[in-house]
């Protein structure tokens, strides 16, 4: 391996793991706000439960409450949805990418000699007097 060879395998290991770091951090970050989100719906849900028993059990709750209720439970459902499928879609992203890169990396170089595994080696002849 010449000395262009090495740095150019350096470069591209390195940028690879500075690509993965960034991805790591990406699909954290998705899964923090996933977690907020989450709570939102706890909260949302529990909201729901107290105006709905509310409704049911006192003559000063309407209809609209439990209404508006659901629509947050709906709201924050949804929310919930979208990071996982956001998360979802950057781990499938990232799986081809790395399959692309692998099979880059498998594939022969141009310039590379090619190999012939049926091919035998010569031993070298002896070419001294005897």
């Amino acid at each position: 391996m010449s000395w262009d060879q090495f740095c150019k395998s350096v470069k591209r290991a390195t940028g690879k793991a500075a690509d993965a770091i960034n991805h790591t951090a990406d699909v954290a970050s998705m899964q923090i706000k996933l977690a907020g989100a989450e709570r939102k719906l706890e909260d949302a849900y529990t909201a729901l439960g107290k105006v709905a028993y509310l409704h049911f059990f006192s003559k000063d709750s309407s209809v609209e409450e439990v209404a508006k209720s659901m629509k947050v439970v709906e709201a924050a459902k949804k929310e919930v949805d979208d990071w996982n499928e956001k998360i979802r879609a950057a781990k499938e992203a990232r799986a081809k990418a790395t399959k692309k890169a692998e099979e880059a990396t498998d594939a022969p170089a141009d310039n590379a000699p090619a190999s012939d595994p049926d091919a035998t080696q010569e031993e070298p002849q002896n070419n001294e007097a005897k």
